[in-house]
């Protein structure tokens, strides 16, 4: 775990254990609530959102972006690009070294999907 600051995750926390090492192993997999997170309610900025795919492309893990509250918003100011989105883009714009075909960003906005521990991030 690591702290939360309004939007949601840390990533300035994050940034920092993944480059001190301070996990025993690195994340395969990081799960946040980037809009209207609970309990804050709460959207992470999208230069935050830019620099968790960053970290996810650099340190291999997987960012799993439960977007199901990006689809109900009805506030006045445009909500930041959702994360498969921002993963292409990063992708496009590092070019080489890149697999094009390996994201760092999976999609989630199913209010219906369930993740349980053990379950191989597959949704039951």
């Amino acid at each position: 775990p690591t702290s939360r600051e309004a939007g949601g995750l840390c990533i300035d926390t994050l940034e920092r254990k993944l480059r001190e090492g301070s996990f025993t192993k690195l994340p395969r997999l990081v799960y946040c609530v980037p809009t209207h997170n609970n309990p804050t309610s709460g959207t992470m900025k999208l230069e935050y959102r830019k620099r968790l795919i960053q970290l996810a492309h650099e340190f291999g893990f997987v960012v799993l972006a439960d977007e199901v509250y990006h689809l109900l918003d009805w506030s006045e100011q445009p909500l930041p690009p959702r994360f498969h989105e921002l993963d292409t883009q990063y992708k496009a714009e590092a070019g080489e070294g890149l697999d094009p075909s390996r994201g760092a960003a999976v999609q989630d906005d199913d209010e219906d999907s369930v993740y349980i521990s053990g379950s191989n991030g597959q949704a039951v």
